[in-house]
């Protein structure tokens, strides 16, 4: 990395993950693979740091995957905190916060990071932790991946693996046009319940539609229905299938008050889906994390959506569903990604981490923008009305909704115009420091990471140039 410096060249960190938004796909310029640091122990006697005190842990090289870790660990008995997809690399996850489906059980995966090993720009090794480098430690849980060095060991808690999972979707869907305005009422009153239900056990992620979306939920109605079509995955721990029906079943009766059958589609069926494995291969993707377009984030917490009158609920759910192209429509996906497991971990596992998580209960990710390349528009033309686009209806949306909220960075939207308050918050002068001090040739380069500001990347020719 020092002849980067010498060579005035501008490095992207890529691990085996990958930004939702592609930020660490760094076009023309120099990568680090780390897929080959994946070296994988338990180690029961780990000493902590700074105490005579030891801990049970995973030293993991920063270049594993999720599906190989998380395999290792259900064999002895254990979980790790990890990503939705098995694909999901160690690296970005955990520097950007890291939530997933035991997120509102555990915590973050930043909050299980005791200590990491990393490469600075200027060739050090250095070990970080609550005692040595204990800034470059904080800055590495939460203030965003590949900017302060490349970490090439990560040790990390894990915990009991559950002994049963219970799952169970809540479809929502009008039976016909006639039930428009019902399905829009009765998703509210669904998401408003979410915080609640989160602090009883209850974990998941839900998919709200509109326009042909919807349709998919209900084939019957109109291509391009103006309703509401919802999919609430919900899911449990070391619990019965009959105590999530009756967690559940009031917000359903709720519903229910704005149309029966004859209006509203409205179906739950928990069961138990046995071990945690089954579970993990249930709700896991293709395998492939990231998505074409660009997508936009906000974190809401209980006052976000329990503070706001139905209507405004209704509406803010309207404007967040809607698309460029208003007949398609687009999903709104809402991750029960934060809660009790993020908001009530210690003090000294918080790190750099977004200060929104102390609040947060729900992940909102969106997209809508439609603008694709062809031949009169480039792909960097493209991208700039998308993201346009996306800053006028989206990003303006969740400043009225949630002003005081901000962002999941590694979800989020990288040409958001308050990205450093909405990804960083109070932390990102102090993590400008850190970064300052650790890269002081400023090699490690993000769109919308720290310090990013001072330069300009042009997607088209590659260039990255210093903006004063």
């Amino acid at each position: 990395m020092k002849w980067a410096a010498e060579h005035n060249v501008r490095i992207v960190v890529k691990g085996t993950g990958h930004d939702l938004n592609g930020r660490s796909s760094g076009a023309y310029g120099l990568s680090i693979w780390t897929h080959h640091l994946n070296h994988l122990e338990r180690n029961t006697t780990w000493q902590l740091p700074g105490s005579n005190h030891t801990e049970d842990v995973f030293n993991a090289g920063s270049g594993l995957e999720w599906g190989d870790i998380l395999p290792e660990a259900l064999r002895q008995g254990r979980v790790v905190t990890t990503g939705q997809d098995p694909s999901v690399g160690l690296g970005g996850y955990i520097q950007g916060g890291g939530h997933g489906p035991l997120a509102s059980t555990y915590g973050l995966a930043a909050q299980q990071v005791l200590q990491v090993t990393i490469v600075t720009t200027q060739g050090d090794v250095l070990v970080a932790n609550d005692c040595e480098n204990t800034d470059l430690f904080w800055a590495i849980r939460g203030g965003g991946g590949g900017q302060y060095g490349v970490v090439t060991e990560y040790v990390i808690k894990h915990h009991p693996a559950p002994a049963n999972v219970v799952m169970g979707t809540l479809s929502l869907a009008p039976v016909d046009e006639g039930g428009v305005n019902a399905s829009w009422n009765a998703a509210a009153v669904l998401f408003r319940h979410l915080p609640d239900l989160m602090d009883t056990g209850l974990a998941g992620a839900m998919t709200l539609a509109s326009g042909t979306g919807a349709s998919r939920f209900n084939p019957s109605l109109p291509n391009g229905t103006s309703g509401a079509a919802a999919t609430q995955v919900f899911w449990a721990f070391n619990t019965t299938a009959e105590h999530v029906r009756s967690l559940v079943q009031p917000v359903i009766d709720e519903m229910r008050r704005y149309g029966g059958n004859e209006t509203l589609s409205i179906n739950f069926e928990p069961k138990d889906v046995g071990n945690y494995s089954f579970f993990y291969s249930a709700i896991s993707g293709s395998n492939s994390a990231g998505q074409g377009g660009i997508s936009s984030s906000r974190l809401l917490g209980h006052e976000e959506v329990s503070n706001i009158t139905h209507g405004s609920l209704v509406s803010n759910l309207r404007r967040a569903v809607a698309a460029q192209n208003q007949t398609a429509g687009t999903f709104l996906t809402v991750g029960l990604s934060g809660g009790p497991g993020v908001i009530n971990a210690p003090d000294n596992r918080w790190g750099a981490l977004n200060p929104s998580w102390h609040k947060a209960y729900l992940h909102l990710l969106v997209g809508g923008a439609s603008t694709s390349p062809n031949e009169t528009i480039t792909p960097s033309e493209a991208l700039s009305k998308n993201a346009e686009w996306v800053e006028e209806h989206k990003e303006k949306l969740w400043r009225e909704w949630g002003p005081d909220m901000g962002a999941y960075m590694n979800e989020a939207n990288p040409y958001n115009s308050h990205w450093r308050k909405d990804f960083y918050g109070s932390s990102y002068e102090r993590l400008l420091g850190i970064k300052e001090k650790y890269d002081p040739t400023e090699s490690l380069f993000v769109l919308s990471g720290v310090g990013s500001d001072e330069w300009k990347y042009d997607l088209q020719d590659g260039t990255l140039c210093r903006t004063g």
